[in-house]
């Protein structure tokens, strides 16, 4: 008889006892399983005297610390300088306003733009009740916006068939739970935005730390390749991952 053979018949005389102390040490070694979790914290990469994330927890003293949730709307064809999108972003802007943890919201049609008659300063919305415009004022528009460079390859790509709607957030310390509410609320807001507007053929979405603005070269590359309808977005991950609708 071999020693593997000696084992098992060991193991088969005493198997309640074996099958016992088996149950006892899976319990043993389970018992850290509450305490296991998942966060968005980038911080629980880092040990607490880390030199890189001290200074950054000091610069984030010193100024505060936002993100921005990036919405880019796609139509199902030709520019969003017509009357059905730029609706659509009118009141996705207004329903923005009521994200949790917002604080800002900048997107095409909210975009003060200045002009001179005369000796007079008109500042005003670029777009204010976009249905109701003319085709001369859509053109209008359409000029405005993609020779402004402070919205032209931020707040709409250059060649005008994405438009781009910015949500500034302060997140809690503790983000997680807020993470989850904001994914949520905006899950649902582009729901009913999609449901009410079907000439948007689709949309990526991203949050990002502030700073993120600088084109959405790359949003018209990645909503070109969405279907209309929508994959999860955001789905309570760490919110640095792009979106499709």
């Amino acid at each position: 008889m071999t020693h593997l053979d000696r084992y098992i018949a060991a193991i088969l005389c005493r198997r309640w006892p074996v099958v016992v102390l088996a149950i006892l040490a899976m319990l043993v070694m389970t018992a850290g399983a509450r305490f296991i979790g998942v966060t968005n914290d980038y911080r629980s990469l880092f040990s607490e005297d880390d030199p890189q994330l001290a200074a950054l927890e000091a610069l984030e003293d010193t100024y505060s610390v936002s993100h921005t949730a990036l919405i880019a709307i796609a139509p199902r064809k030709g520019l969003v300088f017509t009357r059905e999108i730029l609706g659509a972003v009118e009141e996705l802007t207004e329903a923005a306003w009521r994200t949790p943890y917002s604080n800002r919201v900048d997107s095409l049609t909210n975009y003060s733009h200045s002009e001179a008659f005369g000796d007079e300063l008109v500042v005003a919305p670029l777009v204010d009740d976009a249905r109701s415009k003319s085709d001369e004022e859509l053109a209008r528009i359409e000029e405005v916006a993609l020779s402004a460079p402070q919205i032209a390859g931020r707040l709409v790509a250059h060649d005008g068939r994405v438009a781009g709607m910015a949500i500034n957030v302060v997140l809690p310390e503790n983000s997680d739970p807020a993470v989850v509410e904001l994914t949520d609320y905006l899950n649902a807001l582009l729901d009913r935005a999609r449901a009410s507007h079907p000439a948007v053929a689709g949309a990526s979405r991203s949050c990002r730390p502030a700073g993120f603005l600088r084109s959405l070269r790359r949003l018209r590359h990645c909503a070109a390749h969405v279907p209309p309808l929508v994959r999860r977005p955001f789905d309570r991950c760490s919110g640095h991952e792009y979106f499709a609708h």
